[in-house]
């Protein structure tokens, strides 16, 4: 495969340890099975070239083989590189979409693939379905379709191409806010929706009797390590009082 594009998905596996190890682990055992059929699956399982969690990305393939994650026999498998994101239960969803835009800055750069042809999973028309146009990666559409928050993710992975040298034309050279946003929107085959997407509210915790980092990390259904991180926090011992706060996945 000479690449062409990156597709961008979710895992939608919520299931706790469902990190990006456990997703290699499963495809390199072969527990990812899919039906073979002419035209449809080739090789009778799914695959896919990354997968990325909050603290890792793992290869699975080399870049220049087909994966099988986005529409069958079409273009999206023939073409594109396919990066997976966890959504595994105590995950930090925020530490991942930022890993991810590192990570897709980077083929962008190694590949020569511009910003436009960064495209989620929904791009790829899956023939013979009820629904051709998966919600995926559903937490980075607009009611099922690309919109702001797709164009937010965008900016996100050109603030990074750009901080590394990132050489091949944009389609346009966008202006991006201070919340990250794309002012000038990079032209994609989508409508965008009217309202922009605003990252979400900080929260915090003041610690009361009896609160240990692992029963606010079930409360709130965020990592253990991901309160650490936000708060500077060394250990596990937390401080009656303090206000701590909680990051937002």
């Amino acid at each position: 495969m000479q690449p062409r594009y990156i597709t961008i998905h979710s895992t939608q596996n919520f299931s706790r340890g469902a990190d990006a190890l456990r997703h290699s682990e499963a495809l390199r055992n072969g527990k990812l099975r899919a039906r073979k059929i002419r035209g449809f699956n080739r090789i009778g399982y799914l695959v896919w070239h990354f997968t990325v969690d909050e603290d890792r990305a793992v290869q699975h393939l080399p870049t220049n083989e087909q994966g099988e994650h986005a529409d069958f026999g079409g273009p999206g498998n023939r073409y594109s590189i396919g990066v997976e994101m966890c959504e595994n239960k105590g995950n930090s969803r925020s530490a991942t979409i930022e890993r991810t835009a590192r990570l897709t800055a980077y083929l962008m750069q190694k590949h020569k693939i511009s910003l436009r042809k960064v495209v989620p999973h929904y791009h790829w028309k899956r023939r013979g379905l009820s629904q051709p146009h998966k919600n995926c990666p559903h937490y980075l559409l607009d009611n099922g379709r690309p919109g702001a928050k797709w164009e937010w993710f965008l900016a996100k992975v050109n603030k990074y191409y750009q901080s590394i040298g990132g050489s091949n034309p944009l389609p346009v050279g966008p202006s991006i806010n201070s919340y990250g946003q794309i002012v000038n929107a990079p032209a994609i085959p989508y409508p965008a929706e009217e309202r922009s997407y605003q990252p979400p509210s900080k929260r915090y915790h003041t610690v009361k009797k009896g609160d240990t980092l692992s029963a606010l990390s079930r409360r709130y259904d965020v990592s253990v390590s991901s309160i650490q991180r936000a708060n500077g926090l060394r250990s596990s011992v937390i401080v009656l009082g303090k206000k701590l706060r909680i990051p937002n996945s």
